[in-house]
């Protein structure tokens, strides 16, 4: 034994490329239409909190 620890090979997850004007939540993606926020493509339902309570009283 050389003291060293072991490496292990980790892959990084394959990401779906980002579709404007498409929500980008979940895994699999939500794909509403949706908004740009600074949390990215979000639809109604995955809107920030902010933002939905705004929308909802309008």
């Amino acid at each position: 034994m050389s003291g060293e620890p072991k490496r292990i090979a980790v892959e990084p997850p394959v990401l779906q490329p980002i579709v404007p004007g498409e929500c980008d939540t979940g895994r699999p993606r939500c794909s509403k239409p949706g908004r740009l926020f600074p949390a990215g493509w979000r639809c109604v339902d995955h809107a920030p909190a902010a933002a939905a309570r705004t929308t909802e009283a309008a």
